[in-house]
């Protein structure tokens, strides 16, 4: 029965273009890895983490992104925001605890991210698509 689980997971991988790794749990899930773009956004996911691009802002997550086999995931990262004009080389780095999560279904990413004390941002991306952002200014 467990090599039947294991196969199938393997299986549903491969059919999603994803790795498998084993979660915190050594269960065996697919790793979430590729490019999405929406509207002022681009998702850039590896097999240890990835990267947001927004307008004003960047995520970097620093963990695998594990998908279950309902397509559902969540990972944790570290929000920075970008102030408009230019900055001083110097500068520390204002980074803020963020949670993303979402949902996959084919070629569509649903994303949520969440940060203390501001309301959630919801985004929907298309795998493939690449987004040209206008930065904040």
């Amino acid at each position: 029965m467990a090599s039947k689980r294991v196969a199938s997971l393997i299986v549903g991988a491969s059919l999603l273009s994803h790795g498998v790794a084993a979660d915190a749990a050594g269960t065996l899930r697919p790793v979430l890895t590729g490019t999405w773009g929406g509207p002022q956004i681009q998702l850039a996911l590896r097999a240890d983490g990835g990267e947001i691009a927004l307008a004003c802002a960047a995520v970097h997550i620093g963990e695998a992104v594990h998908i279950d086999s309902g397509g559902n995931f969540s990972a944790g990262g570290q929000y920075e925001a970008f102030a408009g004009g230019q900055a001083p080389a110097d500068q520390p780095l204002l980074l803020t605890p963020v949670r993303v999560s979402g949902h996959v279904d084919g070629e569509t990413l649903l994303l949520s991210i969440q940060r203390a004390a501001v309301a959630t941002e919801t985004h929907s991306l298309t795998q493939g698509r690449r987004t040209k952002l206008l930065r904040c200014q």
